[in-house]
């Protein structure tokens, strides 16, 4: 279960990915190696994965049905999309085959993810007591 710094940490990195862990330390209140240890610690979780390691991806689902996972990518062409797939995502290891579904519009789409939210059925509590 993620606490309240762990959601401000995920906060800062959703903005940035590039923060230092010096500088997500300063914000949080924490020392840089704390900040590292749960970066670890929420990687371990699954957040750290290969196709989450790559720029281009924007969502990873595990979900039923004969695939196994629905990617969400974003690039700025087909020629981009093909580049991708043949030099990121194919090369992982479990990846078997794709299949690529092109989205035309988007009516409604969310920019960021509900971190607040992970709070609850937490207790809301920040997991010092």
């Amino acid at each position: 279960m993620i606490d309240s710094v762990d959601v401000q940490i995920l906060t800062i990195l959703q903005s940035d990915a590039r923060t230092s862990n010096a500088a997500i330390a300063r914000h949080v209140g924490l020392t840089p190696s704390a900040i590292l240890e749960r970066i670890r610690k929420l990687q371990a979780t699954g957040a750290g994965r290969a196709l989450a390691a790559i720029p281009e991806v924007q969502e990873v689902h595990n979900i039923a049905g004969e695939d196994c996972y629905l990617v969400k990518v974003r690039v700025k062409d087909a020629e981009a999309l093909g580049e991708l797939l043949r030099h990121k995502i194919g090369p992982i290891e479990k990846v078997r085959r794709t299949r690529t579904t092109i989205v035309m519009s988007s009516p409604l789409e969310a920019g960021r993810l509900p971190l607040e939210q992970a709070l609850d059925g937490n207790g809301g509590g920040d997991g010092d007591g």
